[in-house]
């Protein structure tokens, strides 16, 4: 146990007081969107003499520590839907994320001058995935949205739907004891007929006592914002699926087009430099 606290000692000691300049180091503000990757290898098979075929006149080999770019920018998109989630509704699932980015990346901030590389944050990529998930499952509506009063219940609805506030709850309750009341304090058959209200119940879960006679026009009234609620949700779901359609195809796409460039495979330097979207990235 002392050799495993020494040597972590030592490696923060070394960290905290490296200061060389050097080509790849990276400013932890550009990690997440992977503004400036490490090249781990690179060799130009051409001038040095090689005898390679890779269908070009200029043959090369890279290893870059690049990661796939539309996990690492969707992912960073779906941070911001995390923390919403987690002080808007405090859902206990979007907590766990921030806390693996707090414990992973927060902390390089405070070594933001010295000499750092952006292939650290391998041990941030399986958070990325997580709040990437997250929001994909959120937009889909696979994943249940999280009951912000803290109990175990949880709804596939909306994810912005507006809530009525609680005093509007505690008001319509009010209202309906004073009606009974009033029903209560007359004779024969106003006590039939307090028992025989019919309650409305609107969307936002209040139940009003309806108007004797209009119970029927107030179940139509509730069907049809039932049915506009139920369609906004449809559409909804519908964007969620294509949302998450197009983000996977282009994830598994990259994928396999940065696969040469990952393993150090001989390419044409023409193809290597079509893997170079961002001056940064050469």
């Amino acid at each position: 146990m002392n050799s495993f606290l020494q040597y972590h000692l030592n490696m923060l000691d070394f960290h905290s007081h490296l200061e060389s300049e050097h080509s790849y180091m990276a400013d932890p503000w550009g990690w997440l969107l992977q503004l400036r990757p490490t090249s781990f290898y690179w060799e130009d098979l051409t001038k040095r003499g090689d005898a390679v075929d890779c269908g070009a006149e200029r043959c090369v080999q890279a290893i870059t520590s690049v990661g796939n770019p539309f996990v690492w920018w969707a992912g960073f998109l779906a941070l911001f839907l995390v923390v919403f989630m987690a002080l808007r509704r405090n859902d206990w699932r979007a907590w766990a994320i921030i806390a693996g980015y707090g414990g992973t990346y927060l902390p390089w901030f405070l070594f933001a001058n010295r000499t750092i590389f952006t292939f650290y944050t391998v041990v941030i990529a399986p958070f990325v995935v997580l709040a990437l998930v997250y929001a994909l499952g959120l937009l889909t509506q696979l994943l249940p949205l999280a009951d912000p009063s803290g109990s175990s219940a949880s709804s596939r609805t909306q994810l912005f739907r507006i809530r009525a506030p609680r005093w509007a709850g505690a008001l319509a309750a009010r209202r309906r004891s004073a009606r009974f009341r009033g029903f209560r304090g007359s004779a024969g058959p106003s006590e039939r007929e307090a028992s025989d209200v019919p309650v409305t119940t609107v969307s936002r879960g209040i139940k009003f006592p309806a108007v004797r006679g209009s119970h029927r026009g107030a179940q139509g009234v509730t069907g049809t914002q039932d049915a506009g609620s139920g369609g906004k949700d449809a559409r909804a779901r519908r964007i969620g699926w294509i949302i998450f359609g197009v983000v996977t195809t282009l994830i598994v796409l990259a994928a396999a087009f940065w696969w040469p460039v990952w393993t150090g495979q001989t390419v044409a330097y023409w193809f290597w430099r079509l893997h170079m979207w961002m001056p940064s990235w050469v």
